[in-house]
């Protein structure tokens, strides 16, 4: 199974981090790889609001691919988890934010399960993509807040 994990700095609350995160037509601004994203049900973001999302695909075939995703858990402030529901790979993925003394880290986890014998031989050029995915999370705390309080004159 290729799995990949990065963690973050943030200096913003932790609720702050996890609405940014939640709302999922943040993602491009975050993530370079993401094209655009729309919510596509309808209310409140929480366990088994929709996403439609594209992607820019990878490799020799380089063109937009689809890849939505669906929130499978929301603890404020804490966990958000999601699993892609359309595209060529269904990874899922899980945001775990705690906030120490002004301070929240993010840690972005990644995991690919093998569905089949075939995506079992290209394990190593997956984990080197979700490897790659995950570390998208550096970008946050230019958007959110990027260095500490104490250092910016506040």
């Amino acid at each position: 199974m290729a799995h990949a994990q990065a963690a973050v700095n943030v200096y913003r609350s932790a609720q702050e981090v996890f609405d940014f995160l939640a709302d999922g037509t943040n993602n491009p601004k975050w993530h370079p790889g993401i094209l655009n994203v729309q919510k596509v049900t309808d209310g409140d973001v929480g366990v088994g609001t929709r996403f439609a999302q594209t992607i820019q695909g990878k490799g020799r075939f380089s063109r937009p691919v689809r890849a939505d995703y669906e929130i499978t858990v929301f603890e404020p402030g804490q966990i958000l988890g999601f699993k892609l529901t359309a595209g060529p790979l269904r990874a899922e993925g899980r945001y775990m934010i705690g906030s120490d003394e002004g301070t929240t880290t993010v840690q972005f986890d990644l995991q690919l399960p093998p569905i089949t014998l075939f995506q079992k031989f290209k394990d190593k050029s997956m984990q080197k993509a979700l490897e790659q995915d995950v570390l998208s999370i550096r970008n946050l705390p230019q958007l959110l807040g990027g260095t500490p309080p104490e250092e910016d004159g506040q």
